[in-house]
């Protein structure tokens, strides 16, 4: 540890400190609000939040999360703030300390060792790291700037699947995560399906069925016990 560099501890693990001429100040943030933040941002949290203590924070990250808790400090000291305000001051500090210490990026969905070309690994990067944006085959390819025909005949090619499907199957994945990562009595399976661009429930359900084996309730369902069972 160094002075001014703050450091994420998660509460099951066990630490010890040998400290000489020193403050500790510390921070306490609801799991829940950090890993709804951390899966908005498109973190793996299947086998929950896991801080990278190995790369140091950047400079410009450590004083913005200064810079958050003095704001979050002065802002809560002024009065009695209300339930939407706090709800923001929350995943604002979430936010700043995911900016310090990101979660692992999810996981690609091309299988490893599967050799790819070049427009559909860039397909593949920029929809793993756009899940959430309005993306499509004819946007994919604008970006890409190639033409619909090639872009939707490499993805055949190497994938054996269209650029559609794979959008939808990045964007189930994402789902699965944040409803694993999620409180039932927090979130609603709608809410999270329509985070990740599915408007019409019992398309997106029926869906989530064919490619996850269970229905989404449920798998929201299965975190709660997750977590009782913790």
């Amino acid at each position: 540890m160094e002075p001014g560099i703050p450091v994420p501890l998660l509460p099951e693990r066990t630490f010890s400190f040998t400290m000489e001429d020193y403050e500790q100040r510390l921070v306490h943030l609801s799991r829940e609000v950090v890993e709804r933040v951390a899966a908005e941002q498109g973190a793996d949290l299947t086998a929950g939040l896991r801080f990278d203590h190995t790369t140091p924070p950047s400079d410009q990250s450590v004083r913005t999360w200064h810079n958050t808790v003095s704001l979050i400090s002065h802002t809560l000291r002024d009065g009695t703030p209300g339930r939407l305000l706090h709800a923001e001051m929350a995943r604002l500090a979430a936010a700043s300390l995911l900016e310090m210490y990101p979660q692992q990026r999810p996981a690609r969905r091309s299988p490893e060792g599967t050799a790819l070309s070049v427009h559909v690994r860039a397909a593949v990067e920029y929809v793993n790291d756009h899940a959430r944006m309005p993306i499509t085959t004819s946007s994919l390819a604008r970006h890409l700037d190639v033409s619909l025909r090639a872009l939707q005949e490499a993805f055949q090619r190497d994938l054996q699947t269209t650029p559609n499907a794979y959008i939808r199957q990045v964007r189930l994945d994402r789902v699965r995560q944040e409803l694993l990562s999620s409180e039932p009595t927090a979130v609603t399976v709608r809410e999270v399906a329509a985070g990740w661009g599915f408007a019409h429930l019992g398309r997106f359900a029926q869906q989530y069925v064919a490619e996850v084996g269970e229905t989404p309730m449920a798998t929201l369902e299965r975190s709660a016990r997750d977590s009782a069972a913790d």
